[in-house]
């Protein structure tokens, strides 16, 4: 509980960098995915609000996704910190804009690159007096890599997959939509994410996480009652394994 305690304390302490980056990762993203949906015919008013409400959708997500790493970081008795390759934001931009160009059809507003970048670990060497092996490794980061995913996973399956299918709201799609693309990207092997913090330590761990969430964003992009069944027994699967391999070390 103490650690559990520490991880909640801390988890919100947000340096003036992490703010930065966290920004740079939203607006862009917001953007991207409100590039096809500034009016026909184009309208500023329109464009504007649209990227205001998108941005606003990936960053609560994005948030909660980043957050909850922090969190069992901590708990962990290491800090989290959020980083991204300055350059992955803005060469992400690039390609999307290709694909916006080539694709603009407003019903594709999904069909984007996002770079999500990822949270780093330092030890706290006071925070892991009396553990057995102390540093970092390899279980610590899949527990943290797994952490911001399982959160994202379970807000789908239990709440807004539920109120899409009861309801057919637009607005319960779109956040589903962006939860399962931020899965996605974040298993990428690219520099400052978790895909390729894992891959570094286990070639088998990434493919675990890469096929699992491409598998879950096919799934769930498919929206129906089938897809949203096999996707929730996936994700049964993911909590048994994070509860098996997690838990015993917050509480040990």
């Amino acid at each position: 509980m103490i650690k559990l305690g520490y991880g909640l304390k801390h988890a919100l302490d947000y340096s003036n960098k992490e703010i930065n980056a966290f920004l740079l990762t939203t607006v862009i993203a917001g953007f991207l995915l409100s590039a096809r949906n500034w009016g026909d015919p184009f309208s500023i008013a329109i464009g504007i609000g649209n990227f205001i409400t998108f941005s606003l959708i990936f960053g609560v997500l994005f948030f909660l996704f980043v957050t909850m790493q922090k969190f069992i970081a901590y708990a962990l008795g290491c800090k989290g910190t959020y980083k991204i390759w300055i350059f992955g934001p803005f060469i992400a931009f690039l390609i999307s804009i290709y694909l916006i160009m080539f694709i603009p059809n407003s019903n594709y507003y999904f069909l984007v690159v996002l770079y999500v970048g990822s949270v780093n670990l330092e030890v706290i060497p006071e925070l892991q007096l009396g553990k057995f092996r102390q540093g970092l490794n390899m279980s610590d980061m899949l527990a943290v890599g797994i952490t911001g995913p399982a959160t994202l996973i379970l807000l789908i399956l239990l709440i807004l997959q539920p109120i899409y299918l009861s309801t057919h709201s637009q607005f319960s799609q779109i956040l589903i939509i962006i939860a399962s693309l931020i899965l996605f990207y974040s298993s990428l092997p690219l520099p400052k994410m978790n895909g390729l913090n894992i891959l570094i330590k286990s070639r088998v761990g990434w493919l675990f996480y890469f096929f699992f969430s491409l598998l879950f964003l096919v799934l769930i992009l498919s929206l129906n009652v089938w897809t949203y069944l096999v996707a929730l027994f996936l994700a049964i699967l993911l909590v048994w394994a994070t509860k098996k391999y997690l838990s015993p070390k917050i509480h040990g």
